[in-house]
């Protein structure tokens, strides 16, 4: 009998928990922590809908190709006034892993959703870390260029696995490459470990691509948000990691300098002093020692209405950025917001969202247009001005985009599992 009663409470239990969603939504006892995962979760069944072919799902990659390519101007100045682009990178990656925090229960709960979302998030830390350290001693627009491997490197790795790649992306491939080389041809100077850093990256984000699309279709569409929450957690845990490794090597640095000192304790104070103004031994971060908002002057609101109403009637675009970082301070939390949640994490999810429907190879040359996207919206917002070289290979990067999107446009896969 009490073998009999304890099956019965374990289905009674099962059920309650394997609620429909609806009945989920309507139930009374539910909890605003139960219902914001209610609402991510029928926000993704929506999309996952309406991309339901591989031209909606090229149409989705094409416009997050536009948020990738955003991603250069907004954080144009950003990272060093986070103190460098590995705490940015942290920072943008704990905000948005943050915002997805509420989806993090259900992906540990799941063995498979579980294993693939670390998988896919310890490539990713690779690729955005290793990019990171990379941008410290090289141009961006040159880990740019080298970011081109990645066209290479998806189509040969998905052959190696078997998939059949037709001739067309092969050429487009070679198109592409050439042209992000005339886009990119006055690109900053680099350093050999600064260049290694850029092909580490590029190779990770290949790799993360065609292991992508193998999870897109191994975890239930239903899970894809889930999926992209234990991805971002992953990759804030690296770099948190990454970030308390500089931070230790830095300490290191200045107890070094400190120990010179000896003896000379007004010495010693003016290298603490230094060593601080250099954030060397300073975590980066917004100034805690800001006044209360009583303790401020009267003219301090009168200062910011000014400023509000500047940045409403900025002259331009540029102008507008630049109003809009002296309202936020010195730390960047609007781009890291920006960058973290919008065109990483939304982007991530539509990615594999489109991935059901698009070959890996495919979508690799779609992303072939982010640098051309990035160097126009350099040229509307900085007011960067191109060379012929550039038109010549926004030109070459564009056709051989094109030619791979529409070669095959008959050609619409089905959803498969």
């Amino acid at each position: 009998m009490e073998r009999d009663a304890g099956a019965v409470a374990k289905v009674v239990a099962s059920e309650s928990t394997q609620k429909q969603p609806a009945e989920r939504e309507n139930d009374p006892r539910r909890s605003f922590a139960d219902l914001v995962p209610l609402l991510m979760e029928r926000g993704a069944e929506t999309v996952t809908k309406v991309v339901a072919s591989r031209t909606g799902g090229l149409i989705v990659l094409n416009a997050l190709t536009m948020l990738y390519a955003s991603n250069g101007t907004v954080i144009k100045g950003a990272e060093e006034a986070a103190g460098g682009p590995l705490p940015f990178c942290l920072g943008r990656f704990a905000i948005a892993a943050l915002a997805l925090s509420p989806l993090l229960p259900a992906s540990l709960a799941n063995p498979t959703v579980r294993r693939c979302g670390v998988e896919m998030g310890l490539w990713a830390a690779l690729a955005y870390l290793s990019q990171a350290f990379a941008l410290i001693t090289t141009g961006a627009g040159r880990v740019a260029f080298i970011g081109t491997f990645t066209m290479i490197e998806v189509p040969l790795v998905a052959g190696l696995l078997g998939a059949r790649i037709p001739p067309l992306v092969w050429a487009a491939t070679a198109s592409a490459v050439a042209g992000v080389l005339l886009l990119e041809a006055n690109s900053e100077a680099s350093t050999l470990v600064g260049d290694g850093l850029a092909l580490v990256s590029a190779v990770a984000f290949g790799l993360l691509m065609v292991r992508s699309e193998h999870f897109a279709k191994t975890v239930p569409p239903t899970a894809s948000l889930d999926l992209i929450s234990l991805q971002i957690f992953t990759v804030a845990c690296c770099a948190a990691v990454g970030t308390a490794i500089t931070s230790l090597l830095d300490l290191q640095s200045a107890s070094t300098a400190l120990a010179a000192t000896a003896g000379a304790p007004a010495t010693a104070v003016a290298t603490v002093t230094s060593l601080a103004l250099q954030g060397a031994i300073a975590v980066p971060g917004p100034d805690l020692a800001l006044p209360p908002p009583a303790a401020l002057p009267p003219d301090a609101l009168a200062g910011f209405a000014t400023q509000v109403k500047e940045l409403i009637t900025a002259a331009s675009p540029a102008d507008a950025l630049t109003r809009l970082a002296s309202l936020t301070g010195s730390w960047p939390w609007l781009q890291m917001a920006y960058t973290g949640v919008v065109s990483t994490a939304l982007c991530l999810w539509l990615e594999i969202v489109a991935l059901r429907h698009v070959a890996a190879s495919e979508v690799a040359m779609v992303y072939t247009l982010e640098p051309l996207y990035s160097a126009l919206l350099a040229s509307l917002v900085l007011q960067e001005e191109w060379m012929i070289a550039g038109y010549m290979g926004a030109a070459l990067i564009f056709g051989g985009s094109a030619a791979v999107q529409l070669g095959n446009i008959d050609n619409d896969k089905t959803e498969t599992n």
